[in-house]
């Protein structure tokens, strides 16, 4: 393949009408968590904007729905390092890399035992039209609860 757009038109092409091909990303910012600013570059690199995926669907002729929610996630400080460790957009960070940015986020918490922070989703849907060409985009915006923000 090229690119993302062949895939998808490939998709598109073998859709029935009203066939929906499903996305289930997260954010490129990731100001949200409570990340010391190398996770924050891995994690730019490995996660594309939203619109990398929409304006690729659409082109290739799907209409496109995208839904974004978000819960509070309360977590120890030690599970949350075991977390991050095992994420693959982390995988290539070395253990003394790590060491000091989990240095630097307990730091940043005030040696705080549990952390809380926002986790956010985002689904795309790119729906066939019945006739095969795109009638309308549908972008649905759904906000989280209130939060205090970690990091």
């Amino acid at each position: 393949l090229k690119s993302m757009a062949d895939f998808f038109y490939g998709l598109f092409q073998q859709m029935k009408a009203d066939g929906r091909l499903v996305i289930y990303t997260r954010p490129h910012d990731c100001s949200h968590y409570p990340f010391f600013p190398l996770l924050a570059d891995y994690w730019k690199r490995s996660h594309p904007p939203v619109t990398f995926f929409t304006e690729r669907l659409q082109k290739v002729g799907f209409d496109v729905k995208m839904k974004s929610s978000s819960i509070i996630v309360h977590t120890s400080f030690d599970d949350w390092t075991e977390a991050i460790r095992s994420m693959r957009p982390f995988e290539d960070i070395d253990e003394d890399d790590f060491r000091r940015g989990f240095s630097e986020l307990e730091m940043m918490i005030d040696g705080s035992e549990n952390i809380a922070f926002e986790e956010k989703v985002v689904t795309i849907t790119g729906i066939k039209p019945r006739d095969g060409r795109p009638t309308e985009t549908l972008i649905v915006q759904e906000e989280g609860p209130p939060y205090g923000h970690c990091g």
